[in-house]
């Protein structure tokens, strides 16, 4: 079998930007190109780190200032984990796996940035491609390895409630965005679910944070929740299968769902990876853990945005 090449999955010739630049530059890109990361660069175009969309909404925080006030240099991750363009795509997944990274920088032999990959690309690689989904689940396995307070749960789970993050930590509609960007730093989460009078009725993420800072180039002290949140909330009962979760996060690309329990109250947040790290190394390709069913979920997930979503009939 011919081993196929970064060169042939990668985005190609992606925006950079420099670590002097501000980060309503990188911010801008990220709205601009519809992404959640861009390299970081020196001027002979050689990556020295990476800003994601998390990073710009933890230094909006972190910073209390606006990003056009704050340089991508304080908070972006370096040094940068590169791969070669005329790499075999197991070599690129193998450094993913060992520094727990979605996205890598491509370069050149020079050196040189010359496009980007991402565990999306995989994803639609590994689509088309038999006998990849396995390879795919393992390396997305080791990038959402369980952090150390957090336990595994039986590996036969079948139902939502026996795999999902049952601590939730929530914030409101009259809170500005500092709030939910705080609870975000201090419990290492990406997705705060948005209540009023105990009904989740938005979701609000680090993205969002993002971009509404850079749309709004203001501080996150003076932006509201309302104003960056996601109003259309998609939830899975506690009771549900998980191919059932799996059905919704595909119908709507998204990467996370509230739990209610009979009484429509947040019991919990189910995540895609959650489902990945409890995925039962025995699951057949009818499973909904098994990794076929994983890498489809993602390949959907992963669709450009543009795309039209189809009307589901489960969501709040």
């Amino acid at each position: 079998m011919i081993a196929m090449l970064v060169a042939q999955v990668m985005t190609h010739r992606p925006r950079t930007c420099g670590p002097h630049d501000p980060l309503n530059r990188a911010a801008q890109i990220m709205w601009d190109n519809d992404c959640g990361c861009v390299p970081v660069v020196d001027p002979n175009e050689r990556p020295i780190g990476m800003i994601t969309d998390r990073d710009v909404c933890m230094a909006a925080f972190t910073q209390g200032r606006t990003l056009s006030e704050i340089s991508v240099e304080i908070a972006y991750g370096h040094p940068a984990v590169t791969v070669r363009e005329d790499d075999p795509v197991e070599a690129a997944e193998d450094l993913m796996r060992r520094h727990q990274l979605r996205r890598l920088p491509a370069v050149d032999a020079s050196g040189r940035t010359v496009g980007l990959l991402s565990i999306h690309d995989l994803a639609h690689q590994s689509e088309a491609t038999l006998g990849r989904a396995e390879r795919l689940r393992d390396t997305l396995a080791r990038i959402c390895q369980p952090r150390a307070h957090r336990s595994l749960c039986d590996p036969a789970s079948e139902l939502v409630e026996e795999i999902m993050t049952s601590t939730v930590h929530t914030c409101t509609t009259a809170d500005a965005l500092v709030r939910p960007a705080q609870l975000m730093w201090e419990h290492d989460c990406g997705a705060i679910p948005v209540t009023r009078r105990g009904d989740c009725v938005a979701m609000v993420t680090d993205r969002d944070i993002c971009m509404a800072a850079y749309i709004q180039g203001t501080r996150l002290a003076d932006i509201g929740v309302a104003a960056a949140a996601s109003h259309r909330v998609y939830a899975v009962r506690a009771k549900d299968s998980i191919e059932g979760a799996h059905a919704i996060m595909r119908m709507y690309r998204v990467r996370r769902l509230p739990v209610v329990d009979a009484g429509d109250n947040l019991v919990g947040i189910l995540s895609l990876a959650d489902i990945v790290r409890h995925r039962p190394l025995s699951a057949s390709n009818d499973d909904a853990l098994s990794s076929e069913t994983l890498t489809r979920t993602l390949e959907q997930i992963c669709h450009w945005h543009g795309e039209p979503a189809k009307p589901v009939s489960q969501s709040m």
